[in-house]
């Protein structure tokens, strides 16, 4: 009974702290917003595309015939969508900052969007402007670029109006008219990194992913997308089409998995630990039964006799108890990759789980307790 309590105090440590780090990760801030938002990834050969502005002119019209469609309230759509594992990173510098030796420049993440994208993904612009359709190829070079990004070079003052400095192909002087809301890009318990976001029309993509805000489901628009794709480009394939929900559920996926496991294993635990202590105190009660009649025919009191029974099983139970505290601290500490904003040493965790435990062993040893106090005397000491 003591290594069978031992063993639920650990598993369902475990388990307590798995569901404390994924009901963590459920209230991160993404910096978007998911819900009612399709997506849906389309590709151009770069033989029938072979420049920037074809590709742009591709997109454009694909974004114009989509946002006509019933239900939908934004549409646009970016190089590389957050929490697919994708990414484009290039060293960068600060127009009138010294610049960093070559190999450990500042890393920013390259993404192009057109003008719908915020929106659409619902992140906000907390400084300067979003990018618009005026930015075009022939126009100025401007950037959007994450509050990281911004808040790590100009933490006492706007981004907006600096220049970045990078190499993509050929030198590139970017001016930076808007900072947007940090995103969680790589996965949920990841850290935002720093975003630079490229109007489409002049940082050129072949491959974009649209993302379509619309009212209700978002799936009802999957088939109407790929209509409007073939209405283009009949022999253009669309991809990885989804909601963007999904997208967020798969990076939760392994937290969701872990904690359904130390779920079950948890509950396995806790629940042999009751039938062991069931078990333990009835067998004492039948064998003890001759002593208790007497007791009761002495005059102890029932409680007396309930007492006895509780006591036993309670001091069993804390022996187990403190041995699964000690094993859990120290299993607990592997965990420490599993787990997001949560100490493998959670104080509310190694409260309530042995105050669960040591509530489990009361009510196991009250059943056959109670059991006791109601022996018939007479018929206890003639059966003896």
């Amino acid at each position: 009974m003591v290594a069978e309590i031992s063993l639920a105090v650990v598993l369902l440590a475990g388990a307590a702290l798995m569901a404390r780090s994924l009901a963590a990760l459920q209230q991160v801030d993404l910096g978007f917003v998911p819900e009612h938002v399709l997506t849906a990834q389309v590709t151009l050969p770069g033989a029938r595309y072979p420049s920037d502005s074809s590709a742009f002119n591709f997109f454009e019209s694909l974004e114009s015939r989509v946002a006509a469609m019933p239900g939908v309230r934004s549409v646009g759509a970016i190089s590389y969508l957050p929490l697919t594992g994708l990414r484009s990173a290039s060293g960068f510098n600060v127009e009138g900052q010294p610049p960093a030796e070559h190999g450990t420049e500042p890393v920013g993440d390259m993404r192009a969007v057109t003008p719908g994208y915020f929106a659409s993904m619902g992140i906000r612009i907390v400084a300067g402007r979003d990018l618009t359709s005026d930015d075009r190829q022939n126009t100025p070079s401007v950037a959007v670029v994450s509050e990281r990004l911004a808040h790590t070079f100009w933490p006492n003052e706007s981004a907006v109006g600096h220049y970045l400095l990078y190499d993509w192909g050929t030198p590139q002087r970017v001016r930076i008219v808007g900072v947007a809301a940090n995103v969680h890009a790589d996965a949920v318990d990841a850290q935002p990194f720093m975003e630079i976001y490229r109007p489409l029309s002049q940082f050129g993509y072949n491959t974009m992913t649209l993302v379509i805000r619309g009212t209700g489901d978002p799936a009802v628009f999957a088939a109407p997308v790929r209509s409007a794709v073939r209405q283009l480009d009949a022999q253009l394939p669309v991809g990885n089409v989804q909601p963007m929900t999904t997208l967020v559920s798969k990076s939760m996926s392994k937290s969701q998995l872990s904690t359904a496991l130390f779920g079950v294993f948890g509950g396995l635990g806790l629940l042999l630990a009751a039938i062991g202590i069931y078990g333990v105190m009835s067998y004492t009660v039948q064998q003890r039964s001759r002593e208790m009649g007497i007791r009761l025919a002495l005059g102890a009191r029932p409680r007396s006799v309930l007492g006895l029974v509780l006591g036993r099983g309670l001091r069993l139970a804390v022996v187990g108890i403190v041995l699964g505290v000690a094993g859990a601290f120290a299993a607990t500490r592997l965990m420490r990759s599993l787990l997001f904003e949560v100490a493998p040493v959670d104080h509310v965790t190694f409260v309530a789980v042995p105050l669960v435990l040591a509530l489990i062993a009361l009510i196991a040893a009250y059943i056959p307790g109670r059991r006791a106090t109601r022996l018939d005397v007479v018929e206890t000491l003639r059966s003896e």
